[in-house]
């Protein structure tokens, strides 16, 4: 066994980029992935345009938050219907 993929006594575990807290039987984000995700939407709240490649590099990194905040499918799922159609990655 490799001893960097044990873990001690510990309520939180951090599985699949994911925190598992035990003791409050919570999933959460950890606080390094949480600030990427702030900083890339403040990023593209400033701008008047994106391309389809920024686009989907958006959606890649909202697709992997979204398996922790369940609500947020329906915004992402509008995000992907915007993308849908458009051919050229700079566009």
């Amino acid at each position: 066994m490799a001893p960097e993929k044990t873990v001690g006594l510990h309520t939180v575990l951090s599985f699949a980029g994911i925190e598992l807290d035990t003791y409050q039987m919570e999933a959460r984000l950890p606080h390094d992935k949480l600030e990427k995700c702030r900083n890339m939407l403040q990023d593209f709240l400033k701008r008047r345009k994106v391309s389809l490649r920024e686009m989907q590099s958006l959606i890649g990194l909202l697709n992997f938050t979204c398996s922790v905040v369940l609500p947020g499918w329906t915004f992402l799922r509008r995000m992907i219907n915007v993308t849908v159609g458009v051919r050229r990655p700079t566009h």
